[in-house]
């Protein structure tokens, strides 16, 4: 029995070794896939450091617009207010 065993255990070393071999191919090429796609829709470093700085600038336009809104409704109720 012990030879039968070494030769079973053998045996699926050899076919766990198989599977994780194929398992490792099939993850580079998903990988690759994956990053082909990303470079595609312009994910990449610089494209998302772009993006990022565009949204920076988005974003400081939009807090200016509402401060200085924020500003001119307050000036407005505060001169009603003084006309009443």
């Amino acid at each position: 029995m012990g030879e039968a065993s070494d030769a079973m255990k053998e045996t699926i070393g050899e076919v766990a070794a198989e599977q994780y071999e194929t398992a490792k191919a099939v993850a580079g090429a998903v990988a690759d896939q994956a990053l082909a796609k990303a470079k595609e829709e312009g994910l990449t470093p610089s494209g998302v450091a772009e993006a990022a700085r565009n949204m920076g600038e988005k974003a400081k336009r939009v807090a200016s617009e509402a401060v200085e809104s924020a500003a001119s409704t307050l000036d407005e109720k505060r001169d009603d207010s003084r006309k009443s």
